[in-house]
């Protein structure tokens, strides 16, 4: 992974533990390579018609655009496997609509590494090494499983009430071994209180809604050692204005980035036509602030 730990040093962490056979031989291949070559190779899923393959590719273009968070061979195979273990999964659940499944990566994985784009990377470290993450309304996963993938150090808590897609997402995470992954069948008013440092959601409901569903799972601590202070990550799109006055926050407070512009693409607005086209920042201590003018939350 990008730890900057070898393949036979991943191995060794995950001796003893239980690993589906596929998960198990990607980490030995990966490790030895294939006939003695220093590549990786693994039992694919599921093959899916050429002309869908071609489109679940994350190309050269797609992969610099996070490049400058290290992700490894092993890591970019893992996330084209993810994509096609949606995509067959989608013939059978709506993942996505049926129509759009050929833009899997450009609509949804492409969109969920852009995440990455806004942490800062320390080399030699995994990005958000040591970082408590949770999606809430993760749907089929995102933008939580290619995080997981991106971030092996990061432990991600993905929560969603909608039993259907949590059957996909749990079946992805078990077929790659993602150990770092948590997956929570509840309404996010049952969930027990675990901090997390950062709270993600992708135009989940509306944003005050959202906020007095969440503020509770963050810490007290803003600062954090990742680039940005720990807080609210909410991808959504259109003018957020009334609700942060609605919640009481100065949009100074805040940071509003594009998809677009995350990925270095001059696609604008990427994202828009599916209800998200950026990615707002609250950070813990702005909420902090709001809670203590006595602002009334929904």
């Amino acid at each position: 992974p990008n730890s900057g730990r070898s393949a036979q040093e991943g191995v060794a962490l995950m001796a003893g533990r239980h690993m589906p056979r596929w998960a198990a031989l990607w980490s030995l291949v990966a490790a030895v390579g294939c006939g003695g070559a220093a590549s990786f190779c693994y039992n694919a899923p599921d093959p899916v018609p050429p002309e869908l393959a071609k489109a679940l590719t994350l190309d050269a273009a797609s992969r610099k655009s996070v490049e400058q968070h290290c992700l490894s061979s092993q890591q970019w195979e893992a996330l084209e496997a993810m994509a096609r273990l949606h995509a067959s999964w989608n013939e059978r659940i709506n993942v996505v609509s049926r129509k759009d499944i050929v833009n899997l990566v450009s609509r949804h994985y492409m969109p969920s590494l852009a995440l990455l784009n806004v942490f800062q990377h320390s080399a030699g470290m995994a990005t958000l090494s040591g970082a408590k993450v949770m999606d809430v309304g993760t749907g089929g996963g995102f933008p939580g499983l290619p995080l997981a993938v991106a971030c092996p150090e990061t432990s991600f808590r993905l929560v969603d009430s909608r039993g259907k897609k949590l059957k996909v997402v749990r079946a992805i995470v078990e077929d790659l071994g993602l150990s770092n992954v948590e997956v929570v069948h509840s309404r996010i008013e049952d969930v027990p209180t675990e901090p997390a440092d950062f709270v993600l959601g992708r135009a989940v409901t509306a944003l005050p809604t959202f906020v007095g569903w969440v503020d509770r799972f963050l810490p007290q601590e803003s600062t954090s050692p990742w680039g940005i202070d720990r807080g609210l990550l909410y991808v959504k799109s259109g003018d957020i204005s009334n609700d942060l006055v609605e919640l009481g926050i100065p949009e100074l407070d805040t940071t509003v980035l594009s998809i677009s512009g995350l990925l270095g693409t001059e696609e604008e607005p990427l994202g828009s036509e599916l209800g998200y086209s950026s990615v707002l920042h609250i950070p813990v201590s702005a909420l902090q602030r709001q809670t203590r003018t006595g602002k009334q939350k929904v």
